[in-house]
C-alpha cells in the first residue's frame, strides 16, 4: 500500500499553479486513455509481431484486466511488480493496474532478488506480475520464491500463460469497469519508477496520474507525434522512456505504438519497413547495427525522425545517417523526470552538438559546481539541477538519500555534467560527463558503489572499484579495478557466479577484472575514478595495436 508519509508530493500552491496555466489536467490516466479510445476509437493504438489492438480494444480489455484485478482482491494504492516483455498484454495489463488505482513498480526482468525484495519492500507490494511464456529466467518460479521472503507480497499474476498458485489476468472476459470500484484522483499515484541510484539497490520514483500524462503531452509536442504516425519502440517498455516517449507520449494525440520484443537488427528492419514507421526511439550505441544494413534507407523510406539518446550522438555517426536523407535528433531524460530534445526541424548546430532545450516552457534549471553548490559563468561545465512540472520532489520512503539528492531550494541534483549554449534563443546543453558514480550499460544504469559493495565480500579482495570502459555497441561496460596483493584476483568467473548467488541483475555484472596494487586516490583521499577509467581506456587501446614484432 502506498504511504502517504513516505511521498513527496509537489507543494499545493505549485499544482495550483500548473492547472491554472494548463499544464496538468484533471483527469485520471485511465480517464485519460478512455477520452482518446472515443476519439480514435478504430485507430491502431499498439502494433506488435503477434497481435493489432486498436484504441477501443486497448480501452476495453484493460477495462476487464481492472476488473478482474479488484475481483482478486487488489485495490487503489496496491503495489505490484513487474517484470514483464514488449508485448501488447504488457501495456493491456499496465493501463488495467493503472485504471484501478493500483500501481504498477517497473521493475525489469533481468532483476534478481537483490533487486526485487528490495524494492518489493520499500513499496509493499501486494502482488507480482509477470510474463509466464519467458525461458529464461523463469518468471514464475522467481515470483513464487519472492512471495516466499516478502510479507507483503499475497498473489502472483501471469500474463501469456497460466501456473499453478498463479491468476492469469489476460483471459478476462470484456467489461466495463468504472462503476465497480472507487477509482483514483488525478494527484494520486499512478506509477513507481525505479532510479538507477548511486547508493544501493534502486531508489522509487513515484509519477503521479496528471504529471505523468502531462510529461507525456510535451514529449508528443517535441518529437512531433500526430494522429496516425507510427512510433517505434523496440527498448524495454517499463522504462521511463519507453513510457512517457512512446506509451503516453503516442496515446496522447492518437499515434500508434509499434512494440518489438528486443534490439534485433533483422526485426527492427523488418518492422520499420512493414510497419511504415514515422518515428523511432532508441539508443545512439544501436543505432550503427541497423543503419549500416544496405536494406536501412529503403526500410527506413516514412521516418520523420530518428531520435537518439545516450550517449551524445558523435558528429561523424550524425552526418553518415543525415547522409542517407534522415533527421536525426538527440534526447537527453531521466527516470526522475526533466528531459531535453529539440524540434525534428531544428537547426543543424542544435541537432548535431546538444541534446537540445527542456520539454516544458515551465522547467527550471541551473548548473552549479557539484562540489561548492554556486552557480557557474554562463557557458562553464557544472551539474545539472532541476526541477519542474513533471520532475519528481523526492523519492518514496527515503528522508535520508532526499537530503542529499536535492538543493536546498529544491532542485533535483541530477549528477550529470552539462555546459549551456544559446541557439536561436533556447538554452540548448551539451553533455560533458557525469559527477554521480553511474554507469551506462545500453541504457541500464549501473550503480558502482551498490556492486563495490558486494566485491569487497569476496574472501581475497580488501578493495573494489567499478568503473564503465568504452564499448562500441553499447556506449560503456563494467569493468572492476581490484586490490588482492598478496593473495590472487578473483577470476571474472568467480566474481560473475558470486553474484549470481546474490540474485545480483546480469547487466551489473563485471565484464572485466583487472588487478592493480593500490586504487589510486584524489587529494582528498577519495578514489581517483577518472584514473582508472583512462587506464582502461589506454589498456583496451594497446589490446587493439597490431603488433608488428618479429
Amino acid at each position: 500500500m502506498v504511504l502517504a508519509e513516505k511521498l513527496v508530493r509537489y507543494p499545493a500552491e505549485v499544482v495550483a499553479g500548473y492547472r491554472q496555466r494548463g499544464l496538468w489536467g484533471d483527469l485520471t490516466i485511465g480517464d485519460e486513455l478512455r477520452a482518446v479510445a472515443r476519439r480514435y476509437a478504430s485507430l491502431e493504438a499498439v502494433v506488435t509481431p503477434e497481435r493489432r489492438l486498436s484504441y477501443a480494444d486497448l480501452d476495453g480489455e484493460s477495462e476487464a484486466v481492472a476488473t478482474r484485478l479488484h475481483r482478486l482482491g487488489l485495490r487503489a494504492g496496491d503495489a505490484v511488480i513487474l517484470q514483464v516483455g514488449n508485448t501488447a498484454e504488457s501495456l493491456v495489463a499496465f493501463y488495467g493496474l493503472i485504471k484501478l488505482g493500483a500501481v504498477p513498480v517497473c521493475s525489469l526482468i533481468p532483476f534478481g532478488h537483490h533487486e526485487i525484495d528490495a524494492i518489493a519492500g520499500i513499496v509493499d507490494a501486494r502482488a507480482h506480475l509477470v510474463q509466464a511464456d519467458i525461458p529464461e529466467p523463469d518468471l514464475v518460479a522467481f515470483a513464487r520464491e519472492v512471495k516466499d521472503v516478502v510479507p507483503s507480497m499475497e498473489l502472483i499474476l501471469t500474463i501469456r500463460g497460466g501456473a499453478d498458485g498463479a491468476h492469469r489476468i489476460d483471459d478476462a472476459e470484456p467489461a466495463r469497469a468504472s462503476a465497480v470500484y472507487p477509482e483514483p484522483g488525478a494527484d494520486d499515484v499512478a506509477v513507481f519508477q525505479l532510479s538507477g541510484g548511486t547508493t544501493g539497490t534502486p531508489k522509487v520514483i513515484p509519477r503521479f496520474h496528471a504529471e505523468y500524462w502531462y510529461y507525456g503531452r510535451v514529449s508528443a509536442a517535441r518529437f512531433g507525434y500526430a494522429p496516425g504516425d507510427r512510433v517505434g519502440h523496440f527498448l524495454p517498455l517499463v522504462h521511463n522512456a519507453g513510457i512517457h516517449a512512446a506509451v503516453f507520449a503516442a496515446h496522447s494525440v492518437g499515434a500508434t505504438l509499434v512494440l518489438g520484443p528486443t534490439w534485433r537488427p533483422d526485426l527492427v528492419l523488418g518492422l520499420l519497413a512493414s510497419e511504415k514507421l514515422t518515428h523511432l526511439n532508441t539508443l545512439t550505441s544501436l543505432i550503427p547495427s541497423v543503419c549500416d544494413d544496405p536494406a536501412f534507407p529503403e526500410a527506413a523510406a516514412n521516418l520523420k525522425r530518428l531520435s537518439l539518446a545516450v550517449p551524445a550522438v558523435p558528429p561523424e555517426l550524425f552526418d553518415r545517417i543525415t547522409g542517407l536523407g534522415l533527421q536525426v535528433c538527440q534526447f537527453y531524460g531521466m527516470s526522475e523526470g526533466f528531459a531535453c530534445s529539440m524540434p525534428t526541424d531544428a537547426p543543424v548546430q542544435m541537432r548535431r552538438e546538444t541534446v537540445g532545450y527542456p520539454l516544458s516552457p515551465e522547467d527550471e534549471f541551473t548548473i552549479r559546481d557539484p562540489e561548492t553548490g554556486a552557480d557557474v559563468v554562463h557557458g562553464a561545465t557544472g551539474e545539472l539541477c532541476v526541477r519542474g512540472p513533471y520532475t519528481l520532489r523526492g523519492y518514496y520512503g527515503a528522508e535520508e538519500h532526499n537530503a542529499r539528492a536535492f538543493t536546498d531550494d529544491g532542485f533535483y541534483r541530477t549528477g550529470d555534467l552539462v555546459s549551456s549554449i544559446e541557439i536561436e534563443g533556447h538554452p540548448c546543453f551539451r553533455i560533458e560527463g557525469r559527477h554521480k558514480d553511474l554507469i551506462s550499460r545500453g541504457g541500464e544504469k549501473i550503480n558502482a558503489h551498490e556492486i563495490e559493495d558486494l566485491l569487497v565480500q569476496l574472501p581475497n579482495v580488501r578493495e573494489a572499484a567499478l568503473v564503465a570502459m568504452p564499448d562500441s555497441r553499447l556506449g560503456e561496460r563494467p569493468c572492476a579495478f581490484v586490490v588482492t596483493a598478496p593473495a590472487d584476483p578473483p577470476l571474472l568467473s568467480d566474481v560473475r557466479a558470486f553474484l549470481a548467488e546474490r540474485g545480483v541483475a546480469k547487466f551489473k555484472w563485471p565484464e572485466r577484472i583487472e588487478a592493480i596494487d593500490a586504487l589510486p586516490l584524489t587529494p582528498v583521499g577519495k578514489v581517483a575514478k577518472a584514473k582508472l577509467r583512462e587506464e582502461i581506456r589506454h589498456r583496451l587501446q594497446l589490446e587493439s595495436t597490431p603488433s608488428f614484432g618479429n
